[in-house]
C-alpha cells in the first residue's frame, strides 16, 4: 500500500525543513501556499500549488483542500506550518476529517493559545511564571496602564496573523511617553494588542521547547535549543541558533501542556530573567517552528514522529545525539547583525566575533547539496536586498564603521 501523501500548509521558511524531511525518506509532499513567493515552493522534494488565502477566502480553501484530497489516490496527512493555516485547520476540523488526518489541540485551546492575552491567563492561572501582560481596549486604558506598568515594557499583537499588517513583532517603550506615542500611531488596532512587562536579558537568554504530544496527551519526542541571535534584534526570529540539553524549561513545558491536555505539534518559548534567573514563559506556538532542521540534525525528527503517529505508525523514544550544532540562516543573520539597527550598532558584536562564530559544526537553513534552488533563490533575493539599499546609500554597514568596532 502506498504511503499517505504528506500536505503542508504554508511554504515558509519554516515549512522547508518539513519538506526536506519527508521528502527524503521518498514520501510524497504536496505543499500548498497562497504566496507565490515562499521559499519552499523551490524545494526539489514537493509540489506546489497555489491555494486561496485562509484568513481573507477561508470557504474557498475549504473547497479546495476537499478537491485536492479527493484527487489523491492515497491517505493525507495535514501539517499546518502557520499560525494561519492552523486557525483555518481547527476552525474547519470536522469538514476536514474525514478527507485528512492532523493532530491539534481542542479548538478552544488552539484559539487561547493563539490569542497572547488568553495566553498568558492559562500559564498564570497554572502557576507558570510568566511577564506581567494588560490588554488595552482604548486609548484611555493605554493611559492608565502607563501610570501602572514598569519599563522598559513591550507592545504586541495579540495574533501572530497581525504581524503582516502591524509589519511589526514587538515595540519597546522605555518610557509612558513612548508608550502613549507608540499607541496613537495604531490607534485602530488598540483592543487587538497588548502590553508585556519586559523580561530583562540578552537576546542569547531565550530558549525553546519543541515537542510532539500524541492524542493521548503523551510527549513522544522533545528538543531544547537556545536562541543567540534574531531579526530584528530585541524581538524578532531567531537567525542564529544552538542545540542545548536544558531539562529545567523541558519539566516546565512538558507539565504545562499536559495539564491542559494538549496534543500534537507544540514549540513553547521562554526567556530567562536576568534580575532573578527564573525562566519565563513567553508563548506556545501551536505548530511547527523555524528551526526545525537543526532538531533534525540532533536526531530529534519531529514532522516525522508527529508523520508516523498519525499514520498509525510506533514511534521510539529518541534523544538529542549530538551537541553544540549552530544552526544558522546566513542571509538574515547578516542584517540581524549588520543591518541599520543591528547587534553592531548596539556593540553587541562586532565582523570578527561574527565570522567566529560561524566556525563549528553547522545545520543552515536553506543551503543543502540534495536541494540546492531554495539556496539559489535565496542567494538572488540577498543580493538584490544589498544592492537595493547601497543604490539608496542606505548600505547595511559602512567599512569606517566596521574598523571602528573591531579596535
Amino acid at each position: 500500500m502506498d504511503r499517505p501523501v504528506a500536505v503542508i500548509m504554508g511554504l515558509s521558511i519554516t515549512a522547508l525543513g518539513v519538506v526536506r524531511s519527508l521528502g527524503r525518506r521518498s514520501i510524497e509532499v504536496i505543499g500548498v501556499d497562497y504566496e507565490k513567493q515562499q521559499i519552499g515552493r523551490y524545494s526539489r522534494f514537493c509540489k506546489a500549488i497555489f491555494c486561496p488565502n485562509p484568513e481573507e477566502s477561508p470557504k474557498d480553501l475549504l473547497v479546495f483542500m476537499k478537491n485536492l484530497q479527493n484527487k489523491l489516490s492515497t491517505e493525507a496527512v495535514l501539517i499546518p506550518t502557520s499560525d494561519e493555516f492552523v486557525r483555518f485547520v481547527s476552525e474547519n476540523r470536522s469538514a476536514l476529517t474525514p478527507h485528512y488526518k492532523f493532530m491539534l489541540p481542542s479548538p478552544e485551546l488552539v484559539e487561547k493559545l493563539n490569542d497572547k492575552r488568553e495566553f498568558y491567563s492559562i500559564a498564570r492561572n497554572n502557576g507558570i511564571h510568566c511577564p506581567e501582560v494588560f490588554s488595552p481596549r482604548c486609548l484611555e486604558d493605554v493611559i492608565d496602564i502607563s501610570k501602572e506598568i514598569g519599563y522598559p515594557c513591550v507592545i504586541k499583537p495579540a495574533f501572530g496573523s497581525l504581524y503582516k499588517h502591524l509589519h511589526f513583532k514587538a515595540i519597546m517603550a522605555k518610557t509612558s511617553q513612548e508608550l502613549l506615542e507608540n499607541y496613537r500611531k495604531y490607534q485602530q488596532y488598540i483592543d487587538k494588542t497588548l502590553i508585556q512587562e519586559f523580561v530583562l536579558g540578552r537576546d542569547d537568554a531565550q530558549y525553546s521547547l519543541a515537542t510532539y504530544f500524541n492524542a493521548n496527551s503523551e510527549p513522544l519526542v522533545t528538543f531544547t535549543s537556545r536562541k543567540v541571535r534574531q531579526t530584528p534584534p530585541g524581538f524578532g526570529t531567531g537567525t542564529f541558533v544552538t542545540n542545548c540539553l536544558e531539562p529545567e524549561i523541558e519539566r516546565i513545558g512538558i507539565s504545562f501542556l499536559k495539564k491542559l491536555n494538549y496534543k500534537g505539534i507544540a514549540e513553547v518559548e521562554f526567556k530567562r530573567d536576568s534580575r532573578d534567573r527564573i525562566f519565563k514563559m513567553i508563548e506556545v506556538n501551536t505548530r511547527i517552528w523555524t528551526q526545525n532542521n537543526l532538531a533534525m540534525r540532533c536526531g530529534i525528527d519531529i514532522a516525522y514522529a508527529a508523520y508516523i503517529d498519525m499514520t498509525g505508525g510506533r514511534v521510539e523514544r529518541s534523544f538529542q545525539k549530538e551537541h553544540d550544532i549552530k544552526w544558522i540562516n546566513f542571509y538574515d543573520d547578516f542584517f540581524a547583525c549588520f543591518g541599520s539597527s543591528g547587534y553592531l550598532r548596539k556593540r553587541e558584536i562586532t565582523l570578527v566575533l561574527w565570522l567566529k562564530s560561524l566556525m563549528g559544526r553547522k545545520e543552515y537553513a536553506i543551503f543543502a547539496l540534495d536541494d540546492i534552488k531554495p539556496f539559489i533563490y535565496a542567494t538572488k533575493a540577498f543580493i538584490i536586498k544589498i544592492l537595493s539599499k547601497v543604490l539608496l546609500k542606505q548600505a547595511p554597514f559602512s567599512a569606517e564603521t566596521l574598523r571602528a568596532k573591531n579596535k
